[in-house]
C-alpha cells in the first residue's frame, strides 16, 4: 500500500510452501461463540505461507529481506485485482524483520548541534544483526558532503559537535548468511544556537597625556559595552548560554612616565554555557586586543623668579621670599 493505493502480490506457492484448511464439518465446542456452541461447516478458514519463499518469489533474489511493521487482516469484496478491501480488523503491530535490519537516528528528527556530544544509532525492532560497518555516503541532491559527518564505523555513533551542520545519509553494511546487505538512514544536524563574535578593524583606543588620563575608555564589562564604541565588537544574538565580557590591561597608566607608554587592553567575550560566570575550557570565546598611548611628561616644572642676593647684618636677616613652581600636569 502506498499513498492510499494498494495492489496484491500474486504468489502461487509450490508444493509444501503454503497451507490452507477449512472446517469441512460441523464442530462442537464446550463454549458458546457467536451465540452458538457449534461451528457450522465452512465457518472458518486458516492459512500459512513460507514467507522466505514469498520474498524470493517477489524479488527473484535469494538474499532479499523485508521488514514488516503492521499486519492487516482483510478480505476482498470481489476477485478483481483492485477489489475493495472489506472486513478490516484493527492493524496488528508485529515489527517483524526477515533477513534484514533497519536503522534510524533521533527518531528521524533533526538534532541540535549543541544538545548532545554523541548520537547513538537505533536499530529496528528485532534486527537480524547489529554487527556491520557504518559510513556516511553521498546522498545526492539535498544532502551535504559526507565528509562533514563524524561517525564511528563500528558503533554507528555520531560525534555531533565534531560534525558540520547539514543533512547526511548514513549506510549500515552487514551480512546475513553470506548475503551482503545495506540499509540507510537520514541524519540532520541543525544549528539551534551558536556563539559568534568578531573584532573591529580599528583597535586604537586613542592617545592621552597627564591631563586627559580620565578620558581613557572604561573597561567593558557587559555585552552592550563590548558592542558600543570604542570597542565596536559584533556579537551574535543566539548564544547557547550567557554572554560574558572581561578585560585587562598589561600595564597601569603612569602620568609621570619619562617615555611614552603603549598599553594593550585585552577583551575576552565568551559564551558561559553552564552559567557559572567562569570561562571554562569547553566554552567558545573571542579575544580582541586594543591599544592606547599615554604620552610622557617631558616638561620640567617652572620655578618663580628667585630674589636677588642681598648683604645683611647678623641681627637683621629678612624674611625669606616664598618660591613657587608650576607644572603642565
Amino acid at each position: 500500500m502506498s499513498n492510499g493505493n494498494y495492489f496484491y502480490q500474486v504468489f502461487t506457492p509450490s508444493s509444501n510452501e503454503g497451507f490452507t484448511a477449512v472446517n469441512n464439518s460441523d464442530i462442537n465446542v464446550p463454549y458458546k461463540a457467536f451465540g452458538s456452541s457449534t461451528y457450522a461447516q465452512n465457518s472458518f478458514i486458516e492459512g500459512a505461507v513460507n514467507l522466505t519463499k514469498l520474498i524470493q518469489t517477489s524479488s527473484n533474489d535469494a538474499c532479499s529481506g523485508a521488514n514488516f511493521k503492521t499486519l492487516f487482516i482483510k478480505t476482498k469484496s470481489t476477485d478483481a485485482l483492485n477489489g475493495n478491501m472489506d472486513d478490516f480488523l484493527d492493524p496488528v503491530q508485529i515489527n517483524l524483520s526477515i533477513g534484514s535490519t533497519s536503522i534510524s537516528y533521533n527518531n528521524n528528527n533533526p538534532i541540535c548541534n549543541n544538545v548532545v556530544n554523541s548520537l547513538a544509532v537505533t536499530f529496528g525492532t528485532n534486527p537480524v544483526t547489529t554487527t556491520g560497518t557504518f559510513s556516511a555516503i553521498n546522498g545526492g541532491a539535498g544532502y551535504d558532503n559526507p565528509s562533514g559527518l563524524s561517525i564511528n564505523p563500528t558503533t554507528g555513533a555520531i560525534n555531533v559537535t565534531a560534525s558540520t551542520p547539514g543533512k547526511y545519509k548514513v549506510q549500515f553494511a552487514y551480512s546475513v548468511r553470506n548475503c551482503p546487505k545495506t540499509t540507510t538512514a537520514d541524519v540532520t544536524i541543525v544549528v539551534c544556537c551558536e556563539f559568534t563574535a568578531t573584532c573591529p578593524a580599528i583597535s586604537d583606543l586613542g592617545t592621552f597625556d597627564c591631563k586627559t588620563l580620565g578620558n581613557i575608555p572604561a573597561h567593558p564589562g557587559s555585552e552592550s559595552a563590548a558592542e558600543a564604541a570604542p570597542y565596536n565588537m559584533v556579537i551574535g544574538n543566539n548564544p547557547c548560554g550567557i554572554i560574558r565580557v572581561s578585560s585587562t590591561d598589561n600595564a597601569i597608566a603612569n602620568k609621570c612616565s619619562t617615555s611614552d607608554q603603549t598599553i594593550t587592553r585585552t577583551v575576552v567575550v565568551y559564551d558561559d554555557l553552564n552559567k557559572d560566570n567562569i570561562k571554562d575550557a569547553n566554552e567558545p570565546s573571542k579575544t580582541c586586543t586594543y591599544t592606547y598611548v599615554v604620552k610622557a611628561d617631558t616638561k620640567a616644572p617652572v620655578l618663580s623668579a628667585a630674589p636677588v642676593d642681598v648683604t645683611v647684618e647678623c641681627d637683621a636677616v629678612p624674611t625669606a621670599v616664598p618660591l613657587t613652581a608650576t607644572d603642565n600636569c
